[in-house]
């Protein structure tokens, strides 16, 4: 008998330089909405979202995980990073990972230095301060 395929999820992590929630509400582009719970993409696809405050370590994580040098701007709002947004979204096909970019690009839009790729999604709950 066949075991059914793990479901596969899509765990991101990008780091900013909010002062608060509603400066990241506000920065988003247009036709994208914050919940609670969720990023709401202009075609209504709602990506799980959390956050959390900057920690002593990721920057250098995700500054060791670059394939090119971060320009100076980048490399100052990874230094300066002030909370760590999180989005979790289901994987495993070409239109779920464009989903998933599609909400990465809008954080990074709003102010995001980059996307990291989180593998250690299910360690981390994520939630809106």
């Amino acid at each position: 008998m066949n075991e059914p395929a793990a479901s596969i999820t899509i765990a991101l992590r990008i780091p900013g330089k909010w002062s608060h929630p509603r400066e990241l509400i506000q920065r988003l582009p247009a036709g994208c909405r914050l919940t609670a719970e969720a990023l709401v993409l202009p075609d209504a696809t709602q990506v799980e979202f959390g956050a959390m405050d900057a920690d002593t370590q990721f920057a250098q994580i995700f500054r060791s995980s670059c394939r090119q040098p971060p320009t100076k701007d980048e490399q100052a709002t990874i230094d300066g990073y002030t909370v760590n947004a999180f989005l979790c979204g289901p994987g495993g096909s070409m239109p779920a990972a464009r989903t998933m970019m599609q909400a990465g690009a809008a954080l990074v839009r709003a102010g995001g230095a980059g996307v990291f790729i989180d593998n250690r999604h299910d360690k981390i709950r994520i939630a809106v301060p």
